[in-house]
């Protein structure tokens, strides 16, 4: 074995002084070259990578002087690689370290799982896509539990997303109450039996499959009448549907029978005529017989104005006001935050601002 070895340290040292006399070598030769030393090589393996370094560098270092570095390193990766043929991250055709200063892999970190949540963002309409999806009152596990959902569940999508405990959770809203929904028990025993439950989802399982995802609804379309506004539409639907642009809708403007500030808050921020809907009178009836209605409301600094009363009128409006962003604000000054801020903001955004009004002869 040991004359092996001498004999094959000789047939090596012949090669590198082949390689180091031809002042320009070709690209032929230096791939016989390399064929010729992968040959030789094969035995030393087994005597670890310091050798395989050390050739391949002295190799490299011999082509770099010539014009065949083109051809020849290509195949510089099969000579440093380990005995079991996985390739070394580190390996680069740098000049050949000290002994003492032997290369070692430096991997990059391996991330752990981490949520992926499906395409959906704030005002996206959303589908739960699995049975038993729980919403809860805040992101993460330990936050309370409001209830689960069946599959088939359409929320509007408000804020999100918050990373906690491994997943994206969203904050998520029922469409709202419809007239006549007939949701009479208290909510706060079954807040998912009616559409105005509010919380937290997370989006996805922590493999990336979707919990949630982009549904669509199907909206009326500008212009319309108010019963087609009004019937069959819960608050945040109509903001769902038409929170992009304004829209145009026609009804019955009835005498005011009770005292009002006709929408606008007597002090507060400049969201305040937004906020105080207690005290707007505002209603547009579906027709004269029946008591079904929206508010409207008006923005005291627009220079807006209604028509008289008694007469069937359009609105051009829109939905989702800048100024429903300081809404929670304006709470906080008339007394607290009774309700979480995002509800209050949402409850704000929910309201048809009006841009012009005018008489008509009568319905679409």
């Amino acid at each position: 074995m040991s004359d092996e070895r001498e004999q094959s340290e000789e047939r090596l040292s012949q090669l590198f002084q082949r390689l180091r006399a031809d002042e320009d070598p070709n690209p032929a030769f230096a791939d016989a070259l390399f064929a010729q030393l992968e040959d030789e090589a094969s035995p030393r393996r087994s005597r670890g990578r310091t050798w395989m370094l050390l050739a391949a560098a002295v190799l490299v270092a011999s082509l770099a002087t010539g014009a065949v570095f083109g051809s020849g390193l290509v195949r510089v990766p099969w000579l440093i690689a380990d005995a079991d043929g996985t390739p070394d991250p580190t390996a680069t055709a740098e000049p050949t370290p000290s002994e003492s200063e032997t290369p070692s892999a430096t991997p990059e970190p391996t991330p752990g799982p981490t949520a992926t949540a499906p395409p959906v963002a704030a005002d996206f309409v959303a589908r739960v896509a699995v049975a038993g999806l729980t919403l809860r009152d805040a992101p993460g596990l330990d936050a309370d539990s409001l209830g689960t959902f069946d599959e088939g569940q359409v929320g509007l999508v408000i804020a999100g997303p918050v990373v906690a405990d491994g997943y994206d959770w969203y904050r998520f809203s029922g469409l709202g109450l419809p007239p006549n929904s007939g949701c009479a028990f208290p909510i706060e025993e079954d807040p998912l039996g009616c559409p105005t439950w509010f919380g937290w989802v997370a989006a996805a399982s922590q493999d990336g499959d979707a919990w949630i995802e982009p549904t669509s609804l199907v909206c009326p379309e500008s212009p319309m009448s108010m019963q087609t506004l009004a019937l069959a539409r819960g608050d945040v639907e109509r903001l769902a549907c038409h929170h992009d642009g304004p829209i145009t809708v026609r009804g019955w403007w009835p005498e005011l029978t009770g005292n009002g500030l006709g929408g606008a808050c007597a002090s507060g921020p400049p969201s305040g005529w937004l906020y105080c809907q207690n005290i707007n009178h505002n209603l547009v009836v579906i027709d004269e017989t029946e008591d079904i209605a929206l508010k409207v409301t008006i923005n005291p600094d627009s220079g807006v104005t209604m028509p008289d009363r008694g007469q069937w009128i359009e609105v051009v409006g829109h939905y989702d006001d800048p100024a429903a962003q300081g809404c929670d604000e304006n709470a906080a000054l008339n007394g607290g935050l009774d309700e979480d801020p995002d509800r209050i903001v949402l409850t704000c955004r929910t309201h048809l601002v009006v841009e012009s009004a005018r008489p008509v002869n009568g319905p679409y």
